[in-house]
């Protein structure tokens, strides 16, 4: 019989009808704070299964896979997937090619030997430093200077033939200079340092004042009928009587090219020097009664020097051209292995004319850039254009492209139409070159000019910042402008403006950082140039460019985040300018080709 539930009041729920669920549930109270607690039974739990926790899967059988299988459907879906996927593989396979084809490619380094890249400096070692207070620069006291040349980021050093004694065999040093151990002992130091050392041997002359062999001591070279100056004052022979103060040999004379191939062995194997500077070699030509450049001896000494290369490192050998020679040689026979001297006038198109005259789009060989000669004479054939400034004649040796050599003292400023002691600070007698106070180096000293304070290393070194007295200042900026890779191996474009006096030479490299140095040679004090640098240089220059350098005073801010408008420049007269810009986008065949078809504008 069927039990009826009757509900009187539709508000009020009668306990019969939740009584099933009670039988079957089983509740816990649940505290505010969300604390389980043990749960009451209100009721017996009937017919209540705990399901189980791990219930084991059954996935589809073999033959319902096989199914899905075989479903012409699914068989569709699939094959569709593996085409896109393949079309996508093979779509992005090509486009990376593509891209490699059409893109910039990276521009290779060229690989540059030492001597390409660093900075010598040249140097009269008894008038450098004084270790001993013997009133003698020494090369002890060289080897106490070397964080000096580490500052000035100088990595190879040139000993001038001083270091030889009046009578000499150009093997063994004079003895107030130091000794073979000194020698030994500072060429190690400067190998671990990663520095150079070069070495003067004037083998195609005379030695000393009384015109010995240098082979040779107690003999005395007569050349007899065969004198240079015999037949015609200015002949080449007679030229270099007079310029070098000594008679040439004759390297016909199979005795005299021995004896040179000796010393060159001597100091580039036994030695182990890293290069050696000579002095042009001459022979003598009968049937022209005359000296000439004896190219079979320059030929053989550079085969030589490759020869003992192959045995140990990269070496090399600079021919030290006088500046009153340069005009009578062959460049071509000699190109790339002369250590020119730079000398400027005041007038762009001959500064520019003299530095193009040296070109060499991608300074593939070594090239040398003489600043100061360790001939006075050639200061004095010079005088007239060594008014430039010498922030000038420094800054565009440093930066036009090839190696600068650098004559000690440089780089302060010494007047090198004396014969200077280095400048080392304004206290004492000698400027900081020696302690020695006897009377016999005060007398020694008298021989010599010493420069005023302002000059010597301690007070410019003081000065820092970008002071107009500071030629140290400036020389180390642009050793350190040196390192980036446009001025290592970037090419050379060259460009002036005669009407306003503007000299200037671009110098970049395919994918770095492009400069160009703007030079105002104009001598008024009172003329700026209100130029357009991105038309002058026909769009060679970005219009949008970065401050590097200005020199006597900066008038525009040195920044890299800042842009200055290349179409809208006022450059003072008697001023250097060095800009920059980001590198630029285009093949290196485009940026070559560019720079050829504009070279040649003034």
């Amino acid at each position: 019989m069927d039990e009826t539930i009757v509900i009187s009041d539709p508000d009020v729920v009668r306990d019969e009808v939740h009584q099933p669920l009670f039988n079957e549930t089983e509740i816990g109270f649940v505290h505010r704070n969300g604390d389980e607690q043990k749960s009451e039974t209100i009721g017996e739990l009937v017919q209540y299964k705990k399901p189980k926790e791990n219930q084991q899967f059954i996935g589809l059988t073999k033959e319902e896979l096989q199914e899905y299988l075989n479903n012409p459907k699914w068989k569709r879906i699939r094959w569709t997937i593996a085409c896109l996927y393949i079309l996508l593989v093979v779509s992005l396979l090509i486009g990376s090619i593509v891209l490699i084809v059409i893109s910039s490619r990276c521009p290779s380094k060229p690989h540059l030997n030492w001597y390409e890249k660093e900075i010598i400096y040249e140097i009269d070692v008894p008038s450098f430093y004084d270790s001993n207070d013997d009133g003698i620069g020494d090369i002890k006291g060289v080897k106490e200077k070397l964080k000096y040349f580490q500052e000035n980021r100088i990595k190879s050093l040139l000993f001038q033939s001083t270091i030889f004694s009046p009578k000499t065999n150009f093997m063994s040093l004079d003895s107030s200079v130091g000794n073979e151990s000194d020698l030994q002992d500072f060429m190690k130091t400067l190998y671990k340092k990663d520095m150079h050392l070069l070495v003067d041997l004037p083998l195609a002359s005379t030695w000393g004042t009384n015109d010995h062999l240098w082979f040779n001591s107690t003999a005395r070279y007569d050349p007899s009928a065969n004198h240079p100056c015999s037949r015609d004052e200015h002949s080449f022979g007679c030229r270099f009587r007079h310029i070098y103060r000594q008679l040439p040999l004759d390297f016909s004379n199979d005795d005299i090219y021995r004896e040179s191939e000796s010393r060159i062995k001597y100091w580039l194997m036994t030695q182990k020097a890293d290069g050696i500077r000579v002095n042009l070699p001459l022979e003598y030509i009968p049937s022209a009664q005359s000296y000439e450049i004896s190219y079979n001896t320059i030929h053989k000494w550079n085969k030589l020097k490759n020869d003992i290369e192959k045995k140990t490192k990269a070496k090399v050998i600079l021919y030290d051209v006088p500046f009153g020679l340069q005009n009578l040689i062959d460049n071509e026979e000699l190109h790339n292995k002369i250590a020119y001297s730079l000398h400027f006038s005041h007038h762009a198109q001959e500064f520019r004319s003299k530095i193009s005259s040296f070109e060499d789009k991608r300074l593939s060989k070594p090239k040398f850039w003489q600043l100061g000669s360790k001939r006075r004479d050639d200061h004095a054939q010079t005088s007239n254009q060594y008014s430039l400034a010498k922030e000038t004649i420094l800054t565009t040796t440093m930066l036009i492209g090839g190696t600068p050599i650098v004559l000690y003292g440089e780089e302060i400023g010494l007047d090198q139409t004396s014969h200077p002691l280095m400048s080392w600070s304004p206290d004492g007698p000698s400027g900081g070159f020696s302690k020695c106070s006897t009377a016999d180096c005060q007398h020694r000293f008298s021989h010599y000019q010493i420069n005023p304070p302002r000059t010597s290393v301690k007070r410019q070194e003081a000065l820092g910042g970008e002071s107009k007295d500071s030629l140290l200042i400036l020389f180390r900026q642009l050793s350190q402008l040196r390192l980036n890779p446009s001025f290592q191996h970037g090419l050379v474009q060259t460009g002036c403006q005669q009407q306003s006096g503007l000299f200037w030479f671009i110098r970049e490299a395919p994918g770095h950082r492009g400069f160009v140095v703007l030079v105002n040679l104009n001598p008024s004090s009172y003329d700026s140039a209100h130029i357009s640098l991105y038309s002058l240089t026909k769009e060679q220059v970005p219009l949008h460019i970065h401050n590097e350098y200005q020199w006597p005073n900066y008038t525009l801010q040195k920044s890299h985040e800042i842009h200055i408008n290349s179409d809208n420049l006022l450059i003072k007269s008697q001023s250097i300018n060095i800009f920059s810009w980001t590198p630029k986008m285009v093949k290196p065949d485009v940026l070559y080709q560019h720079a050829n078809q504009h070279s040649q504008y003034c």
